[in-house]
């Protein structure tokens, strides 16, 4: 019951289904390597595309590391949102410091780079730029729900 009640309440883990089998993401705990090619600048796909992204870095006088102790947080909030959306077309690979969630033709990488700031890049093909603008919105708006409920717990 505890642990049942840890692993549904808390920003630290997410349930998934792999094909029918439940496992357990930790993001924390994730050494998996990140894949060759992962962002290729050369794929043909992208060649003329938009590009569009963020840099988020701490506010001046806080730690530069504060971004990276929410980073886990929004890669398990990422996961939700893509189990919530129940999209076939809808992809999400994560390793310990990145994310790649892809929708249809629309990428996105999201990383915390070394110095602590976490980086939001997406793309998509030429004719998808309002598209590529709403996804990378809809990328921005959990990663603001994470902040914002962090910050909730720490004034509480």
């Amino acid at each position: 019951m505890i642990i049942n009640n840890f692993k549904t309440n808390t920003y630290f883990v997410s349930q998934c289904d792999n094909d029918g089998e439940i496992e357990y993401e930790f993001p924390c705990l994730n050494f998996m390597e990140t894949i060759d090619g992962l962002w290729d600048p050369a794929d043909p796909r992208y060649v003329d595309g938009v590009y569009c992204g963020h840099r988020m870095r701490a506010p001046v006088g806080s730690s530069p590391y504060l971004l990276a102790s929410l980073f886990s947080r929004i890669q398990v909030q990422l996961r939700r949102a893509t189990q919530g959306a129940g999209d076939p077309d809808m992809d999400l690979y994560q390793w310990l410091h990145g994310s790649k969630l892809c929708l249809g033709l629309l990428e996105s990488l999201v990383t915390l780079e070394r110095g602590g700031h976490v980086e939001i890049k997406v793309r998509g093909p030429s004719h998808m730029k309002s598209n590529c603008f709403y996804f990378l919105e809809e990328i921005l708006a959990i990663f603001e729900q994470v902040s914002l409920e962090c910050i909730s717990v720490i004034y509480k």
